[in-house]
C-alpha cells in the first residue's frame, strides 16, 4: 500500500508541471476511511473495522465548447481507480475501475463526483471455500460511488 501511494504520488508530481500551455487534464489522489453501513442484521458479521482504500483519478476540464458544457457549469470528466481494504478477511479486498463526472458547486468551492464502474473482489461468496460472505456474490460487480470535496483555490499550483 505505501508503495502504491508513493508511485501515485510521484505520478501526480511529474504530470503537475507545465507552465507552457493550458493544462486540459490533472490527475488527483484521493484516500478515504469509514464504516460499513448496516443494511439487515444478514450481514452484521461481516462489519468487523473501518475500511480504509484510495482512489486515483484522471480528469479532463471542459471550456464550454458544447451547450451540454455550459449548462451544468463547465464539469470535468475522467477516470478512477480505486482500491479498498474493507478490513475483514471474509470480504477480502476490492479493485474498481470508473467513468466519472465532477460538477462544481458554490462558485466552484464544492466539487461533487459520481462514477459508475465495475469492481473486483478478492473473496467472493463460493458455497465451500467462503460461505460466510453473503455480501458478495461474484467476482466482477457493477459499482456506483459519489464522492464530496471542498475545494482550497489558494493552494493549487
Amino acid at each position: 500500500m505505501r508503495y502504491f501511494i508513493l508511485s501515485a504520488f510521484w505520478l501526480l508530481c511529474s504530470v503537475s508541471f507545465s507552465q507552457e500551455k493550458q493544462n486540459t487534464s490533472f490527475v488527483d489522489v484521493n484516500y478515504f476511511k469509514g464504516n460499513i453501513a448496516l443494511q439487515n442484521n444478514d450481514i452484521l458479521h461481516l462489519i468487523t473495522g473501518h475500511p480504509e482504500g484510495v482512489i486515483l483519478s484522471w480528469n479532463k476540464k471542459t471550456y464550454g465548447y458544447q451547450d451540454w458544457e455550459q449548462r451544468f457549469n463547465y464539469p470535468d470528466y475522467g477516470l478512477s481507480f480505486s482500491y479498498q481494504n474493507l478490513k475483514n478477511d471474509v470480504l477480502g479486498n476490492n479493485y474498481a475501475i470508473y467513468g466519472h463526472y465532477n460538477f462544481y458547486f458554490l462558485k466552484r468551492n464544492i466539487m461533487f463526483r459520481i462514477g459508475q464502474g465495475l469492481a473486483l473482489t478478492t473473496n467472493p461468496y463460493d458455497k465451500e471455500t467462503n460461505y460466510r460472505n453473503n455480501a458478495f456474490g461474484s467476482k466482477i460487480m457493477s459499482s456506483t460511488f459519489m464522492m464530496q470535496n471542498g475545494i482550497n483555490n489558494d493552494c493549487l499550483i
